[in-house]
């Protein structure tokens, strides 16, 4: 049996976590969860200082359409495309 040595580099571990790919699958999730919960709930993703970061907050009212994401058309308070931010 031939041995196999991983070395682990935190730096390339922590832009792995912090990458777009990782932050969709993230949104998706949370999305998905927050959607079983069955309330008016919202998911969020943020970059946080070593990893993306998701959770579910309560949806508030929308009275502005400049509220709604103009790409996805959904209310949530971080997108990355909301107001013209790129990814």
């Amino acid at each position: 049996m031939s041995k196999v040595t991983i070395e682990l580099s935190s730096p390339g571990i922590i832009e792995l976590l912090k990458s777009d790919e990782v932050s969709d699958i993230c949104e998706k999730e949370a999305e998905r969860m927050t959607k079983a919960a069955g309330f008016p709930y919202v998911s969020d993703v943020r970059k946080g200082w070593t990893r993306v970061i998701a959770g579910g907050y309560q949806k508030k009212k929308v009275d502005k359409d400049t509220d709604v994401c103009p790409k996805c058309n959904k209310a949530h308070p971080n997108c990355r495309c909301h107001k013209g931010k790129n990814k």
